[in-house]
């Protein structure tokens, strides 16, 4: 927004003071008046209103609900965002609450929260606050102009840039985790552990995967740092440092199944998805467009065809399949920028979710439209071949017969593929993927709004 002056500021004052009074009087209850302390001449922008949210979300989450009786919040205004609760609540009590969130976090306090009771006085602090840059008592480094404006505004768009990406992580990676137990839930699943059976598995157990996905949840948000951290750096230096954090993260998963792998192949997607989100993180836009994160995951996995497969040092079953047909399996769809899941499932899972069908339903055909057309190196490692020509052939025949195939098709496909000892593991993946990148646009969708 653009820069504002002080008569600007001054009149915002005059008429927050009088929309304060008329709130008391006409609901005869103590206000909380909530603003934003910012320094320099632009008081209002996409990082400064997402802040400010920030702290609208503590008070919505202290405060009972049930005696806010009045909320009055704008946030278009070049002077800042303001809101105004009307609480049935006493004046020292709100205060206690608005003083914690103002000291709770380094963003509190850029959190202008007055307290105002029914005879329009104005409650005060216990102790005075610090200094935004120095930590001294505020009063004395304003009155002697002792920090330049542009050294408190530096400071202040650090405190919220690394307020801003710290929630965002933590709501991405919670994203990443249940998307990873939405996938175990989703029912049938032909071959794989679910809600009706544990497939084509004899050690794992929906509780298993959940146990992993839960031990996964501080990988995910060291991968985004991982990719915040290197984000003016190479493609091939954000994998590398993935590629550390997620061995750590296999022993965490191993450790938390008590021997069983139920994600590695996750960890290797998820941690690349996650490391590109970071590396397009900003404070003003937190997630990026879902093509422009496939295609920053399709720069960091290039190192992996390279790494892995080029020069294999390992034998693994994508390794095998690699050596035997030429396929590059989860490697390749991932420096593909995920393009199974972005013109295949996802599109085809946006669809039936707009037609009504549940998640979980929506989700069982996406994943038979992975199996018909991906080479998934779980079929291939248990099958070989002929194992996986007939999986792409069953799902296909099942999808061409109908484009949404009733559950009972897909738990007969469940059952035969329990008789043949085959798991589509790697299509699994492909879904959880799915389902991440789904709530992912999303959850930006409602960031925007």
């Amino acid at each position: 927004m653009a820069e504002i002056s002080l008569s600007d500021i001054l009149l915002a004052r005059d008429e927050r003071v009088r929309l304060q009074a008329e709130i008391i009087t006409r609901f005869s209850c103590p206000i909380i008046s909530f603003t934003m302390n910012i320094a320099g001449p632009i008081k209002n922008s996409a990082v400064i209103l997402r802040a400010f949210l920030l702290g609208l979300a503590y008070l919505d989450q202290t405060v009972d609900s049930d005696k806010i009786i009045y909320r009055h919040i704008s946030t278009e205004s070049a002077t800042g965002p303001l809101a105004i609760y009307a609480v049935n609540s006493s004046a020292d009590e709100l205060k206690r609450i608005c003083v914690k969130a103002e000291e709770k976090t380094a963003l509190g306090r850029l959190f202008d929260m007055d307290i105002i009771d029914t005879d329009m006085r104005k409650l005060t602090r216990a102790r005075e606050r610090g200094c935004i840059v120095c930590g001294a008592p505020g009063r004395a480094c304003a009155a002697g102009r002792i920090h330049p404006v542009s050294e408190i505004v530096a400071k202040m768009n650090s405190i919220m840039s690394d307020a801003l990406f710290k929630n965002d992580t933590e709501q991405i990676a919670r994203l990443a985790k249940e998307s990873l137990i939405a996938e175990v839930k989703t029912t049938p699943k032909p071959g794989l552990v679910d809600l009706r059976n544990c497939g084509s598995h004899k050690d794992m157990t929906p509780a298993t995967f959940e146990k992993s996905a839960d031990a996964l949840f501080d990988f995910f948000k060291r991968s985004i740092a991982i990719g915040q951290n290197t984000k003016n750096l190479s493609h091939e230096l954000t994998f590398n440092d993935l590629r550390k954090a997620g061995i750590s993260a296999e022993e965490q998963m191993l450790n938390a199944t008590s021997g069983v792998n139920t994600h590695k192949g996750a960890i290797f997607s998820f941690g690349i998805l996650c490391g590109s989100i970071g590396r397009l993180w900003t404070p003003e836009k937190p997630i990026a467009s879902i093509d422009l994160i496939l295609a920053e995951a399709a720069e960091i996995a290039k190192t992996a065809i390279r790494s892995d497969l080029t020069t294999p040092r390992e034998n693994t079953a994508g390794v095998r399949m690699y050596m035997k047909t030429g396929a590059t399996g989860i490697r390749g769809e991932a420096a593909s920028g995920f393009e199974s899941v972005k013109s295949n499932s996802l599109p085809i899972y946006r669809e039936l979710i707009a037609s009504g069908l549940s998640k979980n339903d929506a989700g069982a055909v996406a994943l038979l439209h992975l199996i018909a057309s991906v080479d998934d190196t779980a079929i291939y490692n248990r099958g070989g071949c002929k194992g996986l020509d007939f999986a792409k052939r069953y799902a296909k025949d099942i999808l061409d017969r109908k484009k949404i195939p009733q559950i009972t098709e897909i738990e007969e496909m469940d059952d035969i593929f329990i008789q043949k000892n085959l798991s589509a593991g790697g299509s699994a993946d492909l879904l959880a993927i799915t389902y991440f990148l789904y709530e992912i646009s999303e959850l930006s969708a409602s960031m925007n709004q």
